[in-house]
Parts: C-alpha cells; sequence; structure tokens
C-alpha cells in the first residue's frame, strides 16, 4: 500500500469518526433539552449526569433527575460501544435514594463473576451521579443553614 492511500485512509477514517461523534452529540443535547423543558421551573428537581469512559469496551452515560429528597424521578442511560447507542429509561432506578442506588452500584462493581461490562459501566456512571449529588444537596443544605442563622441574626 502506497503512503498517499494509507493517508488517505486515515484522513478519511478520522473525518467519519468526527461526523459521527457530531450526531451522537446532537442526540445528547436533544436528550438533555428534554429532560431540562419537562422539568424547567420546578426548583425541587435537578439534573445530574454521570459518565464511564473506556477507550475499548462499553461505556455509559447516565443522566438522572432527582429531587430534594434524593430520590430519582427519571433516570436514562445511553451505554454501548458505538456512536450508534440511544439513551434509554432506566426505569429500575425511579423511586430509589441516592443511597440505595450507591448501594447496589457498589456490589455491582465488588462482584467478580456474574456481572456484564455494560452493567459495570452504567454502576460507574450511577456512582458519579450519586457522588455529585449528595455533594450538591450538602451544600444546598448547608447554605440554607447558614442563611438562617444569618437571618436570625438580625435584630
Amino acid at each position: 500500500m502506497h503512503t498517499g492511500n494509507l493517508i488517505i485512509l486515515v484522513g478519511s477514517a478520522w473525518i467519519l469518526q468526527y461526523i459521527l461523534t457530531w450526531f451522537q452529540l446532537q442526540h445528547y443535547r436533544k436528550t438533555m433539552r428534554k429532560l431540562v423543558t419537562e422539568y424547567q421551573g420546578q426548583a425541587q428537581y435537578a439534573l445530574f449526569s454521570g459518565v464511564c469512559r473506556k477507550a475499548l469496551g462499553r461505556g455509559a452515560i447516565v443522566i438522572a433527575i432527582i429531587d430534594q429528597h434524593e430520590i430519582v424521578h427519571r433516570c436514562e442511560v445511553l451505554s454501548g460501544i458505538s456512536v450508534f447507542a440511544k439513551f434509554k429509561p432506566l426505569p429500575v432506578q425511579v423511586g430509589k435514594t441516592l443511597g440505595e442506588i450507591g448501594e447496589e452500584a457498589n456490589h455491582i462493581l465488588v462482584q467478580k463473576r456474574g456481572v456484564s461490562a455494560k452493567q459495570k459501566s452504567q454502576a460507574k456512571a450511577l456512582l458519579m451521579i450519586v457522588e455529585n449529588a449528595q455533594r450538591s444537596y450538602a451544600e444546598k443544605r448547608l447554605q440554607a443553614g447558614r442563611g438562617l442563622r444569618t437571618q436570625k441574626a438580625i435584630p
């Protein structure tokens, strides 16, 4: 194979990857917009996402709508090895608390057998959501507590 042909082949593969990634990003943005629009103006809900990236193999992106009581109201997952993967509902997580989801995800990650790469990727992405949501809600509670103390101190 000539060097020129090899350069054309690699360049074509790079351009194809760019185009397919662009389509996947458009799908991600569309899903995010749909969820944000659905819950917009409702202060008791927040959107969190978690990602498990893999160089080779299955990765996962999980998006969840979680209320101020740390209960999941909506959960969607994008999992796969190609850019053609689409977000799908993950109804088994709906209605659970962040603590329950964290325990289940940790249980999946410590198992040596009987757990697929897809399940492990989703568990890692869910753990990221749990950590981010718990941190966010803890900060909000702390700020609210500071605000209350400040208001009480003013005569």
